[in-house]
């Protein structure tokens, strides 16, 4: 199944890549496109979008919103406004996100989630997600779809999240 998503993802690639650079790239994002890519790139606020197939991104400083699409990516950010992950099997880790969105399947974030003025925002479909997160500020989580495993705990001084759950055979486990 695997093999069969990635070569679907990989032969779409060149039409979704064209369309991003040419139609919808905006001046400030960087695009990050291909296979097999090990890259670290200095954020300097810009947007970053990473497409293709297991590549090994590391995002330094502070980035805008932060796309993560295709299949087995592996990517550290240190700070993002927003971080929207979808694909399959990818691994995120994030020192500091405001936003974060996980979508499609199979996909392993671990992040400290910290918003500096509104609440933070987790939003979880698909399936069989893990996210573990460590929550800094007032957090909203929302949990949808099927078999998703949501880790989190509380950093000092952080009030209790608003938990939303729906879908099939999802949890939501307290880490103390």
């Amino acid at each position: 199944m695997r093999l069969i998503l990635s070569i679907a993802l990989l032969a779409a690639l060149p039409v979704s890549a064209f369309a991003q650079v040419s139609d919808t790239a905006k001046p400030e994002e960087v695009v990050i496109e291909g296979v097999g890519l090990t890259r670290t790139v200095p954020c300097d606020g810009l947007d970053v979008g990473i497409y293709g197939a297991d590549n090994q991104i590391d995002l330094t400083g502070t980035c805008g919103q932060v796309v993560v699409h295709g299949d087995g990516h592996t990517v550290h950010v240190e700070d993002a406004a927003t971080i929207a992950i979808s694909g399959i099997g990818h691994t995120v880790n994030a020192d500091k996100v405001s936003t974060l969105s996980i979508d499609t399947t199979e996909n392993t974030v671990n992040a400290t989630i910290e918003a500096a003025d509104d609440a933070a925002k987790v939003s979880i479909n698909g399936a069989e997600q893990t996210a573990n997160l460590t929550l800094k500020s007032k957090t909203t989580i929302d949990v949808q779809g099927t078999e998703q495993v949501v880790n989190w705990d509380l950093g000092e001084g952080a009030p209790e999240p608003r938990i939303d759950i729906g879908g099939i055979d999802n949890a939501v486990n307290r880490i103390e």
